[in-house]
């Protein structure tokens, strides 16, 4: 562990005043050591106990910091500071210790290489490093395990049972057997976190790559069907002759494949793979990103299927699914207390999943339909043309997945489409509302909004781009409806 990164670090020395100031002990303890220790790095969460007036400390350091405090747990005297400006997204904690001194605090932490130390007097005073480890953490870090300090670390926390598969995500450590049995049957326990909280591990789990094989784990170990129950009845929806996967393993698969796509643009999209790096790296709410957020989408996106199945003979339908799962993933999305546009996002990709599939037939993709497929949902027609994308690959065993070649060339065409078409077209239209009931002679009303409507269509097709063109159109609709209307 290097010293002069500790030393170097302004929160650890703002901490280290502000308790100073205050004649309080101040320890940093849990993750951020772990992470040192395994990176050598100081990352962007920290954990600071100590003895003394918890409130004031924060206040302290948090006025100096130029951050705002706020208490998480009154019961505990847990106290938060967030940091404006480069350092977005610091999460810095103060709490006092839990039991009598550092040694009775760290016992009663999560995981035993979370349960270590550093006085920060030790630190800035005597210039040394001295790591307070009653439970062996160090010793776990270095076989790899994850290990529950205690039989009661759930039942203190049930959240711990998300955090103990993100902590195994992040570092590629194994859960040990005990703590893993330990997982599963106290599973039930998870129903009494905040939902704010299950959201926020859940999108941690599914940040870093293999995504896929964390939902099996949150699967095998009882989790999953504790966050999303929509799921039980999945791996007994057989999809018929048009699927060789379960419903259950084909949303896993679609997560798969997700990320296949997504780590490999270039090769997909040569043309466009910086833009859409970019697009997907778009933060939607506090650490949820597109890359993230359609992780879940392509797990959720057949949701629907469960209550639409039918059989025509020996076919198996779905007819409509699309549709009821828009319902049901606005629920979902709703559970998680996910901000609006997230829930935006999720709805609308799962209500219109299926419209790229349905044109890969077509002989012909047309400008109508490329223009309608970004007018009904603008840059998150980028996510559904890349959930399409996977779904078709995950629809099949890779030794038969040749249907995928002609849907990847529609999508390829839709992105040209995006990015070199409607992301640069002209936004001020031919002719305003004004102008068309001059031009027609009518009043304010539904026809107007009609009329220009079409007039926008027909731009976004590229059928018309004159002043003189828009006004012919609008005359001929207006006609036309008159007609209709006679």
């Amino acid at each position: 562990m290097n010293i002069k990164e500790l030393t170097g670090s302004n929160i650890l020395k703002g901490a280290h005043n502000s308790a100073k100031e205050q004649g309080a002990s101040i320890f940093l303890v849990g993750g951020a050591i772990r992470d040192l220790l395994l990176s050598s790095q100081i990352g962007k969460d920290f954990d600071f106990v100590l003895q003394g007036d918890v409130q004031k400390v924060a206040g302290v350091f948090a006025e100096r910091a130029m951050g705002s405090f706020f208490c998480m747990d009154p019961k505990r005297g847990h106290y938060r500071v967030t940091i404006r400006g480069k350092a977005r997204g610091t999460n810095i904690d103060f709490s006092g210790f839990r039991g009598d001194g550092i040694g009775e605090d760290l016992k009663k932490r999560d995981f035993t290489i979370n349960s270590m130390a550093i006085n920060l007097k030790d630190l800035f005073e005597k210039h040394k490093i001295n790591i307070i480890d009653p439970l062996n953490g160090l010793k776990d870090i270095e076989k790899g395990i994850i290990r529950a300090c205690s039989s009661r670390v759930f039942d203190d926390d049930p959240l711990r049972l998300l955090r103990a598969i993100r902590i195994s995500v992040t570092t590629n450590f194994a859960i040990e057997d005990k703590t893993e049995g330990l997982i599963r049957d106290k599973s039930e326990l998870l129903t009494d976190s905040s939902w704010e909280r299950v959201r926020d591990e859940l999108f941690q789990i599914l940040y870093p790559s293999r995504a896929y094989e964390s939902i099996e784990r949150l699967d095998s170990l009882g989790l999953l069907r504790i966050i999303l129950p929509e799921i039980d009845s999945w791996r007994d929806i057989d999809q018929g002759e048009h699927h060789d996967y379960n419903l259950f393993d084909h949303a896993v698969k679609t997560v798969k494949f997700i990320e296949t796509v997504l780590s490999d643009l270039p090769y997909y999209f040569p043309d466009h793979a910086s833009s859409l790096k970019s697009h997907f790296k778009e933060e939607i709410e506090n650490n949820i990103t597109r890359g993230n957020l359609i992780k879940l989408i392509a797990f959720l996106h057949d949701s629907g299927k469960v209550r639409t199945r039918s059989c025509d003979g020996e076919k198996v339908r779905f007819l409509g699914h699309d549709r009821v799962g828009y319902e049901i993933n606005k629920a979902i999305a709703k559970r998680l207390k996910l901000g609006r546009k997230a829930s935006r996002i999720i709805a609308s990709i799962t209500k219109n999943h299926m419209r790229i599939l349905n044109l890969s037939g077509s002989v012909k993709i047309t400008q109508r339909a490329l223009y309608r497929f970004f007018r009904d949902l603008d840059e998150d027609g980028i996510d559904c043309l890349i959930l399409s994308l996977a779904d078709g690959l995950a629809t099949r065993i890779p030794e038969t997945s040749q249907p995928v070649i002609p849907l990847l060339s529609v999508i390829q065409d839709f992105m040209k489409y995006y990015f070199e078409g409607w992301r640069i077209a002209p936004t001020k239209p031919l002719l305003n509302g004004r102008e068309v009931m001059t031009l027609l002679g009518i009043t304010e009303g539904r026809e107007v909004g009609r009329v220009l409507s079409v007039i926008k269509e027909a731009m976004g097709e590229g059928s018309i781009s004159t002043k003189e063109e828009a006004e012919n159109l609008a005359i001929s609709t207006h006609t036309r409806s008159d007609s209709l209307s006679q």
